[in-house]
């Protein structure tokens, strides 16, 4: 770690520090494909907010609530970019028919950085052919982990309620899944590596 950055001055920490805290708020789980020159200038943006924010607070709070305040501040720039000036610039150009695409590395990216809608059903198919489904994820939202995850690197976590293979006379049988859920031992979580995915279904239901 290059400590020449707390020799710096506390302003420019302040806009470092709380820059990348509010990028990483904004970015959460959408940053991968980001490169460095992208990371510099996004911290650099939401490191105006936080230096903004402490200009106008040190005078009334003195310096230390000032800092706090100002890191939270970038945070919650963050997170109102993410949650709502990303989709208003994304649905402005698509109505002003100046871009149809955007940013995200995959289509996978897209769909589950959405926060509308919640992921009801899912069925995995195998290398093999096997499927491996969970019927309803409303049934593992109080489990320790969410109800499904789909990874980076393609991997995907869900509860198997369901097993599907298909037989020699063409035949697809179904073998329902006991004791996914013990009172005693815990859920019993599937962990399926990104290679062993052919393809994923899911279905989406929008939030009540």
């Amino acid at each position: 770690m290059n400590l020449e950055f707390f020799k710096a001055p506390l302003i420019l920490q302040l806009a470092l520090g709380g820059g990348y805290l509010g990028y990483l708020a904004a970015y959460a789980g959408i940053r991968d494909h980001h490169k460095q020159i992208d990371v510099a200038f996004l911290t650099v943006v939401f490191g105006l907010a936080a230096t903004l924010y402490y200009s106008f607070a040190e005078s009334r709070t003195g310096q230390i609530p000032a800092i706090i305040l100002a890191v939270g501040f970038a945070v919650i720039v963050g997170l109102a970019w993410r949650r709502i000036g990303r989709p208003l610039v994304r649905g402005a150009l698509k109505r002003g028919r100046l871009s149809y695409a955007d940013d995200d590395p995959s289509v996978t990216t897209t769909i589950f950085a959405d926060t509308r809608h919640d992921v009801s059903q899912v069925n995995v198919v195998l290398d093999d052919g096997r499927e491996l489904r969970c019927d309803n994820t409303a049934n593992f939202k109080d489990a320790a982990i969410a109800p499904f995850i789909y990874g980076a690197d393609g991997s995907i976590a869900l509860y198997v309620t369901h097993a599907c293979r298909l037989q020699p006379d063409g035949t697809q049988s179904e073998d329902p899944q006991v004791d996914v859920r013990n009172s005693e031992w815990g859920d019993n979580l599937t962990i399926i590596p990104a290679g062993r995915v052919r393809h994923v279904d899911i279905r989406l239901k929008k939030r009540g």
